[in-house]
């Protein structure tokens, strides 16, 4: 049975993690200690009362694992939680308890309120590791479950390495396999540096000896992927050995190369986007000016058509003048009109002339 857990603060990020829907199955069993029953609000709540001292860390969280294939009833989960509260000396203390299935396996998360009132300071929860490990030992024993002692210690498959190649894209099995095969196969260390390079993988120096540091800044002991002593390792990379740069200076400048690549591609994408915002200023203004255009046009068209059209619209029946469709008709009849004018004044004329003989 796996037993970890470690302080830490960030109320609201924890319980979006134990709330986030990849699980198959959540139930919140219970929160005591607290004015709310919600999670979210009840770890901020937890994390706040670390206000009143100079602790970063205001909770506790921890989790407990039993082995694929295992069960527990409610009555063996209860049992868990109390014996790793009284084992970590938060007797009372506020807590949530989180239930969780996923992959078929259940396990469950536990949070722990880490100030005391009372005493107006944090709980010193010193020797934690080994509290985690005796207790999935007793645990395992209690329940006859079957023992995963190759979970701790120095087996290279713990539940942070699981965690770090997963986040790699690889399944731990996967990802000890492809190491080991390009360990065995390249006897000249710089040959397999390049290797494990083109694999992803930079070579550093770790804490314990050699270790590789993925392209996302996971850290994995060459020495559990391969099953090698750390004196063999080294011999083998003698050569180069010097060369290796420490964890901590290769973490930073990924860090500091991924904050590069990172403020190129916000520029490359601010230059299209200004880009793409000046043509269309540029086609905006255009259209704008073809715009304004056709609309005087539209509006000269409209005033001669309305000028046109008061010209022709008039209806003389008598002379067996209509109203004018087009322009032309309209020219057509103001000369027929013009016309008529002129042959009633010549009658006028003659009629005038005869009276005066």
């Amino acid at each position: 049975m796996i037993c970890k857990g470690g302080k830490r603060s960030g109320g609201a990020s924890l319980a979006n993690h134990l709330l986030k829907d990849d699980n198959e199955r959540i139930v919140v069993v219970e929160i005591t200690g607290t004015a709310t029953q919600d999670l979210t609000q009840a770890l901020k709540d937890m994390e706040l009362t670390a206000k009143m001292t100079k602790a970063k860390t205001g909770l506790y969280h921890a989790q407990i694992n039993p082995a694929m294939g295992e069960t527990m009833t409610p009555q063996q989960w209860q049992y868990s939680v109390d014996e790793m509260e009284k084992r970590l000396g938060l007797n009372d203390q506020p807590r949530a308890v989180v239930y969780h299935e996923k992959g078929g396996r259940a396990h469950i998360h536990v949070v722990w309120q880490r100030t005391d009132i009372e005493q107006g300071k944090v709980i010193d929860t010193k020797n934690d590791y080994y509290i985690h490990k005796k207790l999935g030992r007793d645990l395992e024993k209690r329940f006859k479950h079957k023992q995963l002692k190759a979970e701790f210690g120095s087996n290279w498959d713990t539940m942070n390495e699981r965690q770090q190649t997963i986040r790699d894209g690889y399944t731990p099995k996967q990802l000890k396999a492809r190491v080991k095969k390009l360990y065995q196969q390249h006897s000249n260390p710089k040959e397999l540096q390049q290797a494990l390079k083109k694999a992803g993988f930079d070579l550093a120096i770790g804490r314990r000896g050699v270790v590789l540091v993925s392209d996302k800044n996971q850290v994995h002991s060459l020495m559990r992927f391969t099953g090698e002593k750390k004196k063999h390792v080294e011999e083998k990379l003698q050569p180069i050995l010097k060369q290796l740069p420490k964890v901590e200076d290769l973490k930073k400048d990924q860090t500091q190369l991924k904050e590069k690549k990172t403020e190129q591609k916000r520029d490359q994408q601010y230059k299209k986007k200004v880009m793409v915002e000046n043509a269309f200023d540029m086609v905006t203004k255009d259209e704008i000016g073809q715009a304004s255009a056709r609309f005087d046009k539209l509006i000269q068209d409209f005033k001669e058509e309305r000028w046109e059209k008061k010209k022709s619209e008039f209806n003389d029946n008598d002379d067996g003048i209509t109203r004018a469709r087009t322009i032309d008709d309209a020219f057509s009849q103001v000369k027929k009109i013009l016309d008529i004018q002129e042959d009633k004044e010549r009658e006028n004329q003659v009629q005038d002339k005869d009276r005066e003989r």
